[in-house]
């Protein structure tokens, strides 16, 4: 094995080439990520339409299907109470004592707890 003499002023230079090396690399990827997080901000409508000019029309029609599950509610309207005294949680005559002292009972364990 051959040996390598480096003055130590050439050393320094190479090792400060390196760690400049290392964050312009750093910088990219930092850069590459913002990027990505950008991304990730765009509104839905406007990947689709995105999505649709370059040609990829089943990833805009997925798109659109999950938009437009996401604006499904998420309880029939047929199936909601008519007025607020017919939720269940809300009637006096579902509400006991007796559920609310162990209600009680609970928050103040919790609260101890804290």
């Amino acid at each position: 094995m051959s040996q390598y003499r480096i003055p130590k002023e050439r050393l320094v230079e190479i090792i400060k080439e390196e760690y400049q090396s290392l964050n312009e690399d750093n910088k990219l990827i930092q850069t590459i990520n913002r990027w990505a997080d950008e991304a990730r901000e765009i509104p839905p409508h406007l990947t689709v339409a995105r999505m649709m000019q370059d040609g990829d029309l089943d990833g805009a029609l997925a798109t659109i299907q999950t938009m437009k599950d996401a604006l499904e509610p998420a309880v029939d309207a047929a199936d909601a109470p008519a007025t607020v005294d017919d939720i269940p949680y809300n009637r006096p005559d579902k509400v006991s004592d007796k559920s609310l002292d162990s209600i009680r009972t609970l928050i103040q364990q919790e609260l101890k707890d804290l």
